[in-house]
């Protein structure tokens, strides 16, 4: 079955313009992996990530995802944000700043019966990014064939 119902999704939408649809069925038969490779296998910036296990509430969710809205990629002080669609826009400055303006359109609805992250942001920061934030570290010229500061 998914979640939320056609008049759950419409009260939803009320309170924010980007609501979770979600399917849960039981995992007797698929493992995390399994339920990956079904959903996402063969397709670019796909991810599975576990929870730890942190007690009752916390520690029970696999998040798996692909074929995302967008992806933001950094070097140096030239961001690229390519859409789904072929879209390509250019930022440059400050990456977390350039994150915070792509962020901005976008108002998520919680639903109490998902964990707080749904719809969150996946990805990578690397080593490079330090210097928007602690500019006295070193950081050593990029190679052409590195991958994105983020």
């Amino acid at each position: 079955m998914i979640f939320p119902d056609f008049e759950q999704f419409k009260t939803s939408a009320t309170q924010g313009n980007f609501v979770p649809v979600y399917q849960e069925w039981l995992a007797d038969v698929d493992t995390p992996v399994s339920a990956w490779y079904k959903v996402c296998a063969g397709q670019p910036y796909s991810f599975l990530l576990e929870s730890v296990e942190g007690g009752e509430s916390l520690g029970r969710y696999s998040f798996l995802g692909c074929d995302p809205l967008w992806v933001l990629e950094n070097r140096g002080d030239r961001s690229t944000q390519t859409h789904r669609d072929g879209t390509i826009i250019e930022h440059q400055g400050n990456p977390f700043d350039t994150l915070t303006h792509c962020l901005a359109p976008y108002h998520p609805v919680k639903l109490p019966a998902l964990p707080p992250d749904i719809g969150g942001l996946f990805g990578f920061w690397g080593y490079e990014l330090i210097r928007w934030i602690e500019p006295t570290v070193p950081i050593y010229p990029p190679g052409p064939d590195d991958l994105p500061d983020g």
